[in-house]
C-alpha cells in the first residue's frame, strides 16, 4: 500500500460564508440540481452522485462527481460520509450558494490520496463539483507528486497557483452545480497536451480495466517487461506499487456494485470482484475501513440526499 505523508484536514473548513435559509428543501429560486456535460450517472449514494468522465476526460480522469447536502440536516440519522481508501488524487471546488445561485464562500481543493479511511461531516447546504483524475496524471497533467498530498487536503492556490488563478474565478462567478463542473472541466482538459502513456501508464490503465483482478506479474508479460522493472517505474513515476492499486481498486468495486443495489449479493460480488470467498471480503473490508460490507452499505445508503431523503436498504443476508 502506500503511506501518508500528513495529515487530511477537513475540506469544509475554509467554507465560511453566510447561511443560506433553513428550509428542507432549497428554495425554488435556486437552479435544479442537474448532470452537467450531459454526464451519465453510474450510481449515487445520498447526496452523492457518480458519473462517467465526458469525452474530453475520460483521458485524464477516473470519474466526476457531485455531493449536496440538505440545508437543514435532520437530528436523525449520519451527518457525515466516510470516505474510503482511494489512491487517486482530486481537484474539487466547493460552495455554498444563496437563493439566487450566486457563490458565497467558495474554494478549489486538491484532495490527496486516502490511504485509510476517514469521516467528511456534513455542513448544511454545502456543494462540491469534482474531478477524480486517474493515478497515472498526477505527475503528468499537474505536476503534483500523490504521495506529497497523501491524506491531505489543500487550498489549490498553493500545490497549482496557475489552476487556481485562471479557473477559480469562473467557478465563483458559476450560478449552479451544472456551470461550475463545465468550467472545472475546461480547466483540467485546457492542461492536456496530448502526451502519450509510457509503460508505467499502460501498466496502470491494465489494472484499472481489470478492476484490480490481475497480477502483477500478468501485467508484466503484457508489457514485455520483468515485475522487478515494473514495480520499480511504478515507484519513481507514481508513488505506489501496482498490487497496493489493484487491492483498492478491487474492494472499491465490490461497494460499488452493492451501492447499485437494494440487497447485495456479497458471495458473488466478492468471487466477480476477485476474492478467494465472501469471508476474504469480510477481512479485507474490515481492515479497509473498520466495518463489515453489510455495515459500511447500510450506513452510506442511511445518508440523506439534498432533498433530505435516503434510499432504504433492504434485509439481506448479513456480510
Amino acid at each position: 500500500m502506500w503511506r501518508p505523508s500528513r495529515s487530511r484536514h477537513a475540506l469544509d473548513n475554509s467554507l465560511q460564508g453566510p447561511q443560506t435559509p433553513q428550509h428542507s428543501r432549497y428554495p425554488p429560486a435556486v437552479p435544479a440540481w442537474s448532470p452537467a456535460l450531459d454526464l451519465a450517472l453510474r450510481y449515487r449514494v445520498g447526496g452523492y452522485r457518480e458519473f462517467v468522465p465526458p469525452a474530453g476526460l475520460a483521458r485524464l480522469a477516473e470519474a466526476v462527481w457531485t455531493h449536496r447536502t440538505p440545508v437543514q440536516l435532520p437530528a436523525q440519522g449520519p451527518r457525515f460520509h466516510r470516505v474510503l481508501p482511494d489512491p487517486s488524487l482530486t481537484l474539487t471546488f466547493g460552495c455554498r450558494r444563496d437563493a439566487q445561485g450566486r457563490v458565497t464562500a467558495g474554494q478549489l481543493t486538491v484532495l490527496g490520496p486516502s490511504t485509510k479511511p476517514h469521516l467528511f461531516w456534513f455542513r448544511p447546504g454545502q456543494e462540491q463539483v469534482a474531478i477524480r483524475l486517474k493515478l497515472e496524471w498526477s505527475r503528468a497533467l499537474l505536476g503534483l507528486d500523490p504521495l506529497e498530498h497523501a491524506d491531505r487536503s489543500d487550498d489549490a492556490s498553493g500545490p497549482l497557483p496557475t489552476l487556481a488563478r485562471t479557473a477559480l474565478p469562473g467557478l465563483l462567478a458559476s450560478r449552479d452545480a451544472r456551470e461550475a463542473l463545465q468550467r472545472l472541466s475546461s480547466a483540467v482538459t485546457a492542461l492536456d497536451d496530448d502526451r502519450l502513456p509510457d509503460l508505467t501508464l499502460r501498466a496502470v490503465e491494465l489494472v484499472r480495466r481489470a478492476h484490480g483482478a490481475v497480477t502483477m506479474d500478468a501485467v508484466a508479460v503484457q508489457l514485455g517487461t520483468s515485475p522487478r522493472q515494473l514495480r520499480r517505474r511504478m515507484r519513481e513515476e507514481v508513488g505506489i506499487g501496482l498490487k497496493g492499486y489493484a487491492r483498492v481498486l478491487r474492494f472499491l468495486r465490490v461497494i460499488t456494485e452493492a451501492d447499485r443495489s437494494e440487497r447485495p449479493a456479497w458471495a458473488d460480488l466478492a468471487v466477480g470482484a476477485g476474492y478467494a470467498d465472501q469471508a476474504h471480503l469480510v477481512r479485507e473490508c474490515r481492515t479497509l475501513c473498520g466495518l463489515t460490507p453489510r455495515e459500511l452499505f447500510r450506513e452510506r445508503r442511511a445518508q440523506l440526499d439534498e432533498d433530505g431523503r435516503n434510499l432504504k436498504a433492504a434485509a439481506g443476508k448479513a456480510a
